[in-house]
Order: structure tokens, then C-alpha cells, then sequence
């Protein structure tokens, strides 16, 4: 059985034994819910150190292989955004020479057309 629900169980038991001997002894309905929460804390506290140890440690180890995961995940994306970023500065220098050609041509084509019409003042 899981340890988590196995201390739950305990200190559900200690609560409920709590509250029938308090109810048992004449308290009144407020104070028997109240003095036994309090009472099944401390005897909790005490008797059972090693579940809640055990449980501790399970969910200190869950959250280990939780954050390695994390890492795990994020070290794919910094992996994926290089070479999204490698591929679009890829791109980038395709177009930028080859806007660069046709800036040349234009400039070309505009320097026939100001010889043919004259200089411009």
C-alpha cells in the first residue's frame, strides 16, 4: 500500500479514537471535533515518525525524477531552438543575398534610365 495513503489511514484512526473517547467523556460536540484534531496531531507527531519519514521520502523522490524530467525537457528545447535558430539564420542569409542581387540590378536599370533621359538637376 502507498505510504502516503497508509499514514492518511493512521492518522484518520487516531483522530476518530480521538474523538469517541472525548465525546465519550461528556465533551460537548465543538469541543470533542477541536480536542480531538489537537489530539490526534501530537499522538500523530509521536507515534508515527516512520511513515511520515517514509512518506517524505517518497515524495522527495518524486519530485527528484519530476525535476530531472524538467531538465530533460527543457535541454530538448534549448537543443530544438539552436537549430530552428540555424535554420532561420540559414534562411536569412539566402535572402539577404539575394535581395542583394536584385538591388544591384535595380540600381543597374535605374543608371540606363537616368543616361537615356539626361541628368537630373
Amino acid at each position: 500500500m502507498n505510504p502516503v495513503v497508509k499514514y492518511s489511514l493512521a492518522r484518520l484512526v487516531l483522530f476518530v479514537v480521538s474523538l469517541a473517547v472525548l465525546a465519550w467523556a461528556g465533551a460537548g460536540p465543538f469541543v470533542a471535533v477541536v480536542g480531538a484534531a489537537l489530539v490526534s496531531m501530537l499522538l500523530s507527531y509521536v507515534l508515527l515518525r516512520s511513515m511520515r519519514d517514509q512518506v517524505s521520502r517518497q515524495l522527495s523522490d518524486r519530485m527528484a525524477r519530476r525535476l530531472d524530467r524538467v531538465a530533460a525537457v527543457r535541454e530538448d528545447e534549448s537543443v530544438e531552438d539552436a537549430v530552428q535558430d540555424a535554420i532561420a539564420a540559414e534562411r536569412s542569409g539566402a535572402e539577404r543575398s539575394g535581395a542583394e542581387r536584385s538591388g544591384a540590378e535595380r540600381s543597374g536599370a535605374e543608371r540606363s534610365a537616368q543616361r537615356q533621359g539626361g541628368p537630373e538637376e
